[in-house]
């Protein structure tokens, strides 16, 4: 081992929570590098550090070093190492790289603004965003679809490849049952219920199709309960709501639903359509943006958002997927998603930056 300790950071950002996709993305993160950050450190002499708030320190073990955000950081980032490395796990952080960084890496996983926004309000958020990836010296993204935006929106000639995000198998997990759902088939959606979801299409299709059980899960925020509003308005006995289902009990919504249902406008990935798949179970998503590509062909599409038009896409795909075999092809295409190869290819891409053979890398 070197006796000159190298350095790699990872910028977790002003992290709030791990429960999202980008806080499910940051946690696996961490979980993987902190595994490997010993053996880096006394084969490589590389010493990892995590940049996060001080509330989460010491979360992911002692083999890695700790350094905590702060607000001045956006401007100046001085820390006592200079870094060979330094990962932003995603494109909002505006905490820049610690002075004297060799090569920054940034997470892309959106460009939702160019879809979201019209006019100048797309203009400037879109500038913003490019402002902020202009301080990478290289783009990760995580789909061909987001790969593509970069491309098609921004001027930018950073390099840029695409590692598609891991999924975390829920299928294999205890399961809590929902007391009130057991023995009552329903369609499923789970999510934050942000206006890029298309929520509403749902709640008219659950209107169309009053004999038809709907459960929507998703943590407890003004979308969330403004659509459980919106739905008791409507008067619909047939729609539930659920807020802040544990791990245990997602897990077994997943695994008894008849199908999940995700009519995103926008997705930079659509984790839950995985999250389904890992259970086997039949998944319909919008024909929009990057689901096709992370769906393939084991799941099937909504070509517009009319509530008869759904419907029948539902029933014909249920009919369909009762074939035998496809709820082996849907849990194949699944595991084409794990977590252990997204981590090992971003570890690829430190090894590269750093001219080491990382253990860990593929």
């Amino acid at each position: 081992m070197s006796t000159h300790l190298r350095h790699i950071g990872i910028g977790f950002g002003d992290i709030r929570h791990f429960h999202d996709g980008l806080g499910e993305f940051s946690r696996q993160h961490g979980l993987h590098i902190a595994a490997f950050a010993k053996t880096w450190r006394q084969d490589f002499g590389l010493q990892v550090h995590l940049h996060l708030p001080g509330k989460w320190h010491g979360i992911f073990g002692d083999d890695v070093s700790y350094l905590s955000t702060e607000s001045g950081q956006q401007h100046f980032h001085w820390q006592p190492h200079r870094f060979d490395v330094w990962h932003q796990l995603h494109q909002h952080i505006r905490h820049r790289a610690p002075l004297g960084t060799r090569h920054c890496i940034t997470t892309l996983h959106d460009l939702n603004m160019v879809y979201a926004k019209q006019g100048f309000s797309r203009w400037r958020a879109l500038r913003k965003q490019v402002r902020l990836l202009k301080r990478a010296d290289e783009i990760i993204c995580i789909s061909d679809h987001v790969l593509s935006d970069l491309k098609q929106h921004t001027r930018l000639k950073t390099p840029a490849v695409r590692i598609h995000n891991g999924v975390n198998s829920l299928a294999a997990e205890p399961q809590t049952p929902v007391s009130e759902l057991e023995d009552q088939p329903y369609l499923f959606h789970i999510g934050r219920m942000t206006p890029n979801k298309n929520v509403e299409c749902l709640i008219e299709l659950a209107e169309h199709w009053p004999d038809q059980q709907f459960v929507f899960a998703g943590p407890r925020s003004g979308y969330t309960e403004g659509f459980q509003h919106e739905a008791s308005a409507r008067g619909l006995a047939n729609v539930r709501f659920l807020f802040d289902v544990s791990e245990s009990q997602k897990a077994w919504l997943y695994a008894h639903c008849e199908a999940l249902l995700m009519p995103s406008l926008t997705e930079g990935f659509g984790l839950p359509a995985i999250e389904a798949m890992y259970f086997g179970r039949p998944v319909f998503l919008s024909a929009l943006t990057s689901l096709p590509e992370i769906g393939g062909e084991t799941a099937r599409y909504f070509h517009n958002f009319e509530p008869e038009s759904m419907r029948q896409t539902i029933q014909s795909g249920l009919r369909d997927m009762r074939e035998p075999g496809s709820e082996d092809r849907i849990k194949a295409w699944a595991q084409n998603f794990t977590w252990d190869n997204c981590i090992r290819r971003y570890i690829s891409r430190y090894a590269k930056a750093l001219d080491l053979p990382l253990w860990g890398a593929q």
